[in-house]
C-alpha cells in the first residue's frame, strides 16, 4: 500500500514517518520492520524473506515452547532437525547459535552460526551473537567472578583479573560494569594484550545492538581515554 503523507498526516504520526520514502512491514497487522530510502532488489528481498511464514516456523515455535519449559536438550535437538530439513531458512540458525550461547556451548555456536548465509550475516543479530561468541571464548570457565573481584581488591593493577572479569561480566549482560573494567585497563595500560581491550568494548557495543544510550555514553568515554 502506497500512503500519501500529506493526506495522512495522523497515520504518518502514529508510525513516526519523518523520511520519505520509509517502507514499512507489516505482519499479522502489526508493523514489525522497516528501511529508509530507496534500496536495491536484493535488499528488499532480504528484507521481506526474514517474514516469510515457513513450514519449518511452526517447528521453530515448538522448540521454543520447549526451552521455555526447561528441556534445553529436546529444544536444540529439534532445532537442528528444523535446519537439516529446512537449510534455507536462518532463523532456527539463530535460535540455535542462541540457546548454544546461553548453554556455554562455543564451539557448537560457531557452527551454527557459520552456517547462516552471507545475507544473513548482515543483520544485527548475528554481530550480537558473534561478539557473544567471542566473549566466551575469551575468558576462562575456571575463573570465579569472586576471586577475581578480590583480586582487583588486593591489586588493583592486576589488569588480567580486570580483563576476564569483563568478559564474565559481559556474558552475564552487565555490560555497564564490564565496559568500566576495560575502559579501566586501557587507562592503566594501552597496550595491554595488544588493543585487546578496545576490541572487547566495541564487540559489547554490538552485543548491545550497536546503539543507544549505553553505547553512545561508553564510546564517547573510549575516545577521551584513547586520546
Amino acid at each position: 500500500v502506497k500512503i500519501n503523507t500529506d493526506e495522512q498526516q495522523e497515520l504518518a504520526m502514529r508510525y513516526g514517518i519523518r523520511s520519505l520514502p520509509t517502507v514499512m512491514l507489516f505482519s499479522d497487522g502489526e508493523a514489525v520492520d522497516q528501511f529508509m530510502g530507496v534500496q536495491p532488489e536484493p535488499v528488499i528481498k532480504r528484507f521481506i524473506n526474514k517474514y516469510v511464514k515457513r513450514e519449518s516456523d511452526k517447528q521453530l515455535e515448538q522448540a521454543l515452547t520447549l526451552f521455555d519449559s526447561g528441556d534445553i536438550v529436546s529444544a536444540i535437538s529439534l532445532l537442528q532437525k528444523i535446519i537439516a530439513d529446512d537449510p534455507a531458512n536462518d532463523r532456527p540458525k539463530f535460535k540455535l547459535a542462541e540457546l548454544l550461547l546461553n548453554n556455554r556451548e562455543y564451539e557448537e555456536a560457531k557452527v551454527a552460526l557459520d552456517s547462516i548465509s552471507r545475507e544473513s550475516k548482515d543483520e544485527p543479530q548475528y554481530r550480537s551473537l558473534t561478539a557473544q561468541l567471542e566473549l566466551g571464548l575469551n575468558s576462562d570457565p575456571d575463573l570465579n567472578p569472586d576471586d577475581l573481584v578480590r583480586s582487583i581488591e588486593q591489586d588493583a593493577n592486576n589488569l588480567e583479573a580486570r580483563f576476564q572479569l569483563a568478559n564474565r561480566l559481559a556474558q552475564g549482560q552487565r555490560l555497564a560494569e564490564a565496559l568500566d573494567q576495560l575502559i579501566e585497563i586501557i587507562k592503566r595500560d594501552k597496550t595491554f594484550r595488544d588493543d585487546a581491550p578496545r576490541q572487547t568494548i566495541l564487540k559489547i557495543f554490538d552485543l548491545a545492538g550497536g546503539k543507544g544510550e549505553l553505547v553512545s555514553r561508553y564510546r564517547s568515554l573510549l575516545a577521551q581515554v584513547l586520546n
